[in-house]
């Protein structure tokens, strides 16, 4: 899996192992995963609950988890992981009528423009530095116009899981400034603790620090 490569590089990652490995064992890869009731997760699903019927993309979604909750409420929703062992086990996991599919948001994901009302993408964009601002634009591509965007990416502080990493706040307020209109955005502190995750991946306790940014699409 060449596009991979960077994702999954032990040698830049070397607390986080092999996420592959993982997802084939249906382990948690990353903290929060399972917990419904982290504030990521609780303000996404807050916002989705106040709009009217809404079509939901989940990027990044792992097993489905999210994509499974949200499904359960009636919402229609449809989830992306770039790890196809991730997406074969959140089916098994929650069953095959899932919408759950293979994507990769950096070459672009496999949806006509202006598909969705609201688009979350959590975590996603922390591997993905390099490519910000494409992935920011295939983002921009699936969301409709006056769409809503949730998304997260963790800030260079005491977070030692990550090398490469949004040096502070602004820099990425100001990069998503130039596709979408920010509403409003937060920072989350939390722990990273090998009890919260199987220890393989993280074997250390940390503090982490998220900012979780909601933004329209321009009409």
């Amino acid at each position: 899996m060449k596009h991979n490569e960077y994702i999954f590089d032990i040698q830049k990652r070397k607390v986080i192992r092999d996420f592959e490995g993982a997802y084939k064992n249906l382990e948690c890869v990353y903290p929060d995963q399972f917990n419904l009731e982290s504030p990521k997760f609780q303000l996404a699903l807050h916002r989705a609950c106040l709009m009217d019927s809404p079509s939901v993309l989940d990027v990044g979604a792992g097993y489905g988890v999210f994509v499974n909750a949200l499904s359960k409420l009636d919402i229609d929703c449809t989830g992306v992981d770039i790890s196809a062992s991730a997406v074969n086990k959140g089916k098994e996991k929650y069953g095959k009528q899932l919408k759950l599919y293979q994507g990769d948001l950096v070459k672009g994901l496999d949806f006509q423009k202006g598909s969705f009302d609201y688009v979350i993408c959590f975590g996603v964009l922390t591997w993905l530095l390099d490519s910000l601002d494409q992935c920011l634009g295939n983002l921009k591509h699936v969301l409709k116009s006056d769409g809503l965007l949730a998304i997260s990416i963790s800030i260079k502080d005491t977070n030692v899981f990550f090398r490469d990493i949004i040096s502070n706040e602004n820099d990425f307020l100001n990069l998503v400034s130039k596709h979408f209109i920010i509403t409003d955005f937060l920072v989350h502190y939390h722990e990273i603790s090998p009890t919260e995750s199987n220890p393989q991946h993280f074997d250390i306790s940390t503090q982490a620090r998220d900012l979780i940014v909601f933004c329209r699409n321009e009409q």
